[in-house]
């Protein structure tokens, strides 16, 4: 099978029906449509491979007989007339071109105020499948193939009698050219009625060039705008009452239907515009004035009208507090805050935060917001990641302090038996020796230091076993005598106990709290060496 002919099997699938007897076959009543050649030189550049196979794709339908190729600027024609007509007979009233399905569907869902505003006109699509059918008959099936989305949704909301069977994108064309190998086809042009400046249709302002309409830009009677951004707000002072115009001009796409969501090129907008300019030219040239005039002529009683329907879609505005809120949430205290970046895809941060109370927008979808968030997050992580490092190093001292904790509790062990013995035998010997004899001092100095050897071996016992605290209710009178029958008294001084409370009692670990006394005790006394009066209080406070 020639690549050629599995390109007009897909068509014919898509366009559906294959068991129907000469389906696409301009004999059987059935047509082809192929819309909007001016759109396809954006896609295929003129004298391109891909132009040429489009040629020759209208050559292989018509070799086989199947169907012809057909321009939708011829149907521009048939709109721009009525559109010249419309002005003529109600010059005082104020229309919305109706042209751009997206336009139109805004129009019905989020402005219904205007919808009277819509001018009662169909679309240059709807148009040409009129015409075609009241060429070829009524069971005339028509594909239609352009740069624009929004003709799916209006090709699906259109009655049986104005049906487009099926709406394919240059995207979706693709696709299947990709397919295409060579073939010997002859090449073939589109079929009558050629259309006059219906080609300049997609562009701005095209479609009053096409009509014959002049923006004066001093009456201001004629107002275009193009974009996502301009056709609205011109829309928002259309029905605020800042504009007076007989006709809006209102384009989705800014720059015009070449630069729509279907295309699959890159080539820069005005690049896409000069094709169309150009070929349109050469359309010109030895076009046949007589043959155009008869086929509009034969085309008068085609209706070209219709009618819209409002369905509002309008979400209730929310309240300022409701939107400071969501906008402090965002980081967004103050007007500086406000950055309007359009990073989210909103115009500024309020339509964002409007858009995110109606459920249609997130607090990420805002590019500087997210930033923060993540700078804070990173902040998080490193403060986490520095406690961690700090408890790893914390363990690996105290596994250290705990080795040498043994060691030293091994240590002490192994020397404190042997001091013992010394300091034993040191107190025996200095008690059996006269006092003021050099042999006494000596042995005092060896029971001093032997002592001090003690308390420091004592002192490593202390830091190796790590005492654990264990708290149990302890009589605080019965704690103190307990712990002063274990400290001597020297002669000439006086212990006076005092309690506030001699049933009184506490939780707290017996053993550390008399070695804390002890320790007190032994202090006040070696203070005291000429005697004197040691007073031991306790009371409860609250």
């Amino acid at each position: 099978m020639h690549g050629l002919d599995h390109v007009i099997q897909q068509l014919q699938r898509v366009a559906g029906d294959l068991q129907q007897p000469g389906c696409l076959r301009l004999v059987a009543g059935c047509l082809f449509q192929r819309a909007d050649d001016q759109h396809l030189l954006a896609l295929f550049e003129r004298n391109s491979l891909r132009h040429r196979l489009w040629r020759r794709l209208l050559g292989r339908q018509r070799g086989d007989g199947a169907a012809d190729g057909q321009r939708q600027a011829f149907g521009a024609d048939l709109v721009a007339r009525a559109y010249r007509q419309l002005l003529a007979e109600q010059p005082n009233d104020s229309f919305i071109a109706t042209a751009c399905p997206a336009v139109v569907n805004f129009v019905e869902r989020y402005h219904p105020s205007l919808v009277p505003n819509l001018a009662p006109i169909v679309s240059p699509m709807v148009a040409t499948a009129r015409a075609l059918r009241a060429y070829y008959g009524t069971d005339t099936k028509i594909v239609f193939i352009g740069p624009c989305i929004a003709k799916k949704g209006e090709a699906a909301s259109l009655p049986q009698e104005d049906r487009v069977d099926a709406v394919l994108t240059f995207r979706e064309l693709r696709e299947m050219l990709e397919e295409v190998g060579g073939d010997d086809v002859v090449p073939s042009g589109f079929d009558p009625p050629h259309a006059a400046m219906g080609g300049v249709f997609p562009l701005p302002r095209g479609s009053l060039q096409t009509a014959g309409i002049v923006e004066d830009l001093a009456a201001n009677d004629v107002v275009t705008a193009d974009g996502r951004t301009a056709f609205p707000e011109a829309l928002e002072e259309l029905a605020a009452g800042q504009i007076k115009v007989r006709l809006l001009e209102l384009l989705c796409c800014r720059g015009g239907c070449i630069m729509g969501a279907g295309m699959s090129v890159d080539t820069p907008p005005f690049l896409r515009r000069a094709h169309i300019s150009r070929y349109v030219q050469e359309q010109r040239v030895g076009f046949d004035q007589a043959t155009w005039d008869k086929d509009m002529e034969t085309l008068q009683g085609v209706p070209l009208g219709r009618s819209f329907q409002a369905s509002n879609q309008i979400l209730p505005e929310p309240s300022d507090d409701e939107i400071r809120a969501v906008m402090v949430r965002m980081g967004k205290v103050g007007p500086d805050d406000e950055l309007n970046c359009g990073a989210c895809g909103y115009d500024t941060c309020r339509a964002h935060a409007i858009a995110i109370l109606r459920g249609l927008a997130e607090d990420e979808m805002c590019l500087p917001y997210t930033i923060e968030r993540l700078k804070n997050t990173v902040q998080k992580l490193d403060l986490s990641n520095t406690k961690l490092a700090s408890a790893q190093q914390a363990l690996v001292q105290a596994e250290k302090l705990a080795s040498m904790g043994q060691l030293a509790a091994g240590i002490a062990h192994e020397v404190n038996n042997p001091l013992g013995v010394v300091l034993l035998y040191a107190h025996l010997l200095l008690e059996s020796c006269a006092k003021d004899s050099p042999e006494a001092k000596d042995l005092a100095m060896i029971v001093e230091q032997a002592d001090r050897c003690k308390k420091i071996v004592l002192g490593l016992l202390n830091f190796a076993r790590q005492n654990k605290v264990v708290l149990l209710p302890t009589n605080i009178a019965e704690l103190v005598a307990a712990t002063l029958r274990g400290v001597p008294t020297p002669v000439g001084v006086e212990v006076v106990v005092q309690h506030q409370d001699s049933g009184a009692s506490a939780d707290l670990d017996a053993d550390q709290i008399r070695q804390v006394l002890t320790n007190l005790l032994t202090n006040a006394l070696a203070a005291m060496p000429d005697g004197g009066q040691l007073t031991v209080r306790t009371g409860v406070s609250a």
